[in-house]
């Protein structure tokens, strides 16, 4: 299996979704969510700033922002960007969610749930029997 290769059910998010963290000592707010799972995420990031989403990267301090995230503080690391071309004004990052609190986890999934429109306890999160 790729590195890359989504291990938990995603859901891709509106404008007005974003994220807020500390990544090598610098503050970004307002950063576009682009899909979020109870695992990680997928951000974009200006290309002017593709230096310190390097693979393994800590994100810190990161709050998802939208109707019916968490709210909590979380870690997340980065396992991949792409699109880190000169011409290209934004990045993508993927990011991992680190350590989880069981109940950030259980919104997330019940996020991921309602906007896939599963039934509650239906797969995500759940072993599949």
């Amino acid at each position: 299996m790729s590195p890359h290769r989504r291990q938990t059910p995603r859901v891709t998010v509106g404008a007005d979704y974003s994220v807020r963290f500390v990544a090598g000592g610098h503050l970004f707010e307002n950063i576009r969510l682009v899909n979020v799972s109870e695992g990680g995420c997928f951000i974009t990031v200006p290309a002017s700033s593709a230096g310190i989403f390097l693979g393994g990267t800590l994100l810190e301090q990161l709050r998802l922002e939208g109707p019916g995230l968490p709210t909590e503080l979380l870690t997340g690391r980065v396992a991949f960007a792409m699109g880190t071309s000169p011409r290209m004004p934004m990045v993508g990052v993927g990011v991992s969610f680190l350590a989880l609190p069981p109940p950030v986890h259980s919104a997330l999934c019940r996020f991921v749930e309602n906007a896939l429109g599963l039934a509650s306890g239906a797969g995500v999160g759940k072993p599949p029997f």
